[in-house]
């Protein structure tokens, strides 16, 4: 090989010096960015906490409290009323069975 064909090279202590200070300058950037998530995770952690606090207060109404209706007022959901669920089964008729139609019928004749 010719001189001119060969690629230069730095002498090693350039090479090492030049990589030291590369590998510094991206420590120094990913511990900035490291400090700024810190920080955005600290607010949205205090955001999240902030509405969290919001949903419990609205969500507390006179049945889940002690206090009267009234001031229930118009936010949040309504309460619920008639929570009792009909039955799919078919009332039973009493009178048809044996041994239980003397003490509310008249006996057959």
């Amino acid at each position: 090989m010719t001189a001119r064909n060969r690629p230069t090279r730095k002498p090693k202590s350039s090479a090492v010096a030049d990589e030291a200070t590369r590998q510094a300058d991206e420590l120094e950037r990913l511990r900035r960015e490291n400090e700024r998530l810190r920080q955005e995770n600290a607010e949205q952690k205090k955001r999240i906490a902030d509405l969290e606090r919001q949903l419990a207060l609205r969500q507390q109404n006179s049945t889940t409290t002690s206090k009267p209706p009234s001031s229930d007022g118009l936010a949040g959901r309504q309460r619920e009323r008639g929570r009792r669920i009909t039955s799919r089964r078919k009332p039973v008729d009493n009178r048809d069975i044996p041994g239980i139609r003397g003490r509310w019928c008249r006996p057959n004749v």
